[in-house]
């Protein structure tokens, strides 16, 4: 595995036994009828322009679109920054709830389908940690890597999960075209946000979902944060998120595709990959896949063509990395304090 995986990132990076940790972004999803629309903040002028797969959604205008080059930050830096001020507001939330105002719709109406987890955008590294003070060499290289996982992208991705887990404690309001709205709101002041998360049935196997957040000290207007498109059963789908901190652009950053497999209560797979036109880092990809006991952090580079894995069972502790050039180390289980041992 080469050493520039998630490398937009202008944070502090790990230490030298932090070779495995790489990158991630976004780009546009293939295919499909695209509709251009605008989004903007009547107090201050600022627009974004994005595509969305759904011509029905809120805020198009129809204008065209503009676009301007990146200036090499991170858009997970984004969504950490964003989700500090986001969080510093999260004193409180609530729900708000509408009547039909005479045209007919009834709210009351039930949602047809299932609400994803918000485990869709998470990953748990954390029965790596001790492996940063304790443990052969082995163990502890493949620790600092899960850590930089942990802090670059489980970190930055708080936000979103905040905005889903306090949207869908709410009850859900049909708003019609085959549409519900989850509402959440929350802090006081400037720190003032709402979060409104829609649910367009498409189709009889297909629900669109977009989150889009007013408010906070960043002054956003409905902005379109992500978006994302699962079965009727919530157990496969994909969300592709935005970047808050650069309304000039309408390009992706992240598309993370997810599966809990039928039939399985201990089956996860996540994928994060680097979805930015033009950057160095496009196509990168991380993969988390959690399988009964087993865990697996799977390190794709698009160019050099590569990949690194961590494997490790959390119940008893032992684990393995294989490297890009296919060297491979071992530890052993906990109990032995993780030394590192001869692979099978």
């Amino acid at each position: 595995m080469t050493d520039h995986f998630f490398a937009r990132n202008t944070e502090p990076q790990a230490t030298a036994s932090d070779e495995g940790a790489r990158r991630i972004v976004a780009g546009r999803e293939p295919g499909g009828e695209r509709e251009r629309i605008d989004r903007h903040d009547g107090s201050n002028g600022r627009g974004r322009c994005v595509d969305v797969g759904d011509p029905r959604s809120s805020g198009g205008s129809g204008h065209g679109c503009g676009g301007s080059e990146r200036d090499g930050r991170s858009q997970f830096r984004a969504l950490a920054v964003a989700g500090l001020v986001f969080s510093m507001g999260m004193t409180g939330f609530g729900c708000s709830d509408d009547d039909d105002g005479g045209n007919g719709i009834d709210p009351d109406t039930p949602f047809p389908g299932s609400t994803p987890s918000s485990e869709t955008m998470t990953m748990d590294t954390s029965d790596l940690s001790s492996g940063l003070v304790a443990g052969g060499i082995c163990h502890g290289t493949s620790a600092a890597v899960a850590a930089w996982v942990g802090l670059n992208v489980v970190a930055r991705l708080a936000l979103p999960v905040a905005t889903f887990d306090a949207a869908i404690a709410q009850n859900p309001t049909f708003i019609g075209d085959q549409t519900w709205r989850w509402t959440a709101t929350g802090g006081t002041g400037v720190n003032a946000w709402t979060a409104e998360l829609d649910a367009e049935v498409v189709s009889t196997t297909e629900i669109d979902w977009f989150m889009r957040v007013s408010g906070t000290n960043l002054d956003l207007d409905r902005f379109l944060w992500y978006r994302g498109t699962a079965n009727h059963s919530a157990r496969d789908g994909f969300w592709i998120y935005f970047d808050p901190l650069d309304t000039a652009e309408i390009d992706e950053t992240v598309r993370a595709e997810w599966s809990f497999p039928e039939g399985s209560a201990t089956t996860k797979v996540l994928s994060f990959e680097n979805r930015l036109d033009g950057e160095v880092t496009y196509g990168d990809l991380l993969t988390y896949t959690v399988e009964g006991d087993e865990i697996t952090l799977s390190f794709d580079d698009a160019d050099p063509a590569g990949t690194t894995t961590i494997q490790w069972n959390v119940t008893t502790g032992e684990g393995q990395t294989m490297g890009a050039q296919g060297e491979t180390c071992c530890w052993g289980p906990r109990t032995s304090g993780y030394e590192d041992i001869e692979c099978p």
